[in-house]
């Protein structure tokens, strides 16, 4: 079944409904069928671009003979940056997802990529990245920078990126208030 399909299925026990309340509910039907195959599209743009970064990066480390970390491995030290984080905050953060998070943690500290550092409540752990852990993040960044080399050199309006930026924060948003 097409997702377009799937979306005309919904509200099919509408069969109680007065005349006014089914017109109402099958004008917000056909919205959600009109919205639906753009919107399935763009979530699995989103996916395909992401599965692009991690290849990107995976290709740059295997370039740069860099340490046994894979392409996620090497956003988390990224997104970890220079703070000093509690584990959990990678978590509520929405960029790393639960048991696969908690293993690449444990893969980093054992690589000597990142480690503890004193918190003040000892009943939290905090994590930071270590020189090791840097150095990957220098190859992160070194790709960022190439990727936005490329995207000048596309003419890629400065304008339009902002806008999409703009656009992309407040579907994450929405999606955050579904989800969470």
């Amino acid at each position: 079944m097409s997702p377009s399909n799937r979306m005309l299925t919904i509200g099919r026990d509408d069969h109680c409904a007065t005349g006014a309340e089914r017109a109402g509910f099958r004008n917000s039907r056909l919205a959600i069928v009109r919205l639906a195959t753009p919107y399935i599209e763009f979530q699995r743009l989103i996916e395909r671009l992401h599965h692009k970064l991690l290849g990107v990066i995976a290709d740059a480390l295997h370039r740069e003979g860099a340490p046994a970390v894979n392409a996620v491995q090497a956003l988390m030290l990224d997104r970890i940056g220079e703070q000093e984080l509690r584990a959990g905050d990678l978590l509520r953060g929405g960029y790393f997802l639960g048991s696969s998070a908690s293993y690449n943690i444990k893969v980093l500290f054992n690589g000597g990529f990142l480690e503890d550092c004193q918190a003040p409540d000892r009943r939290t752990r905090k994590i930071r990245v270590t020189d090791k852990g840097r150095e990957v993040q220098r190859l992160v960044a070194a790709t960022y920078e190439q990727q936005l080399r490329a995207a000048i050199d596309a003419a890629a309006p400065a304008g339009e990126l902002a806008s999409l930026n703009e656009r992309l924060a407040r579907l994450d948003y929405m999606i955050k208030g579904l989800v969470f």
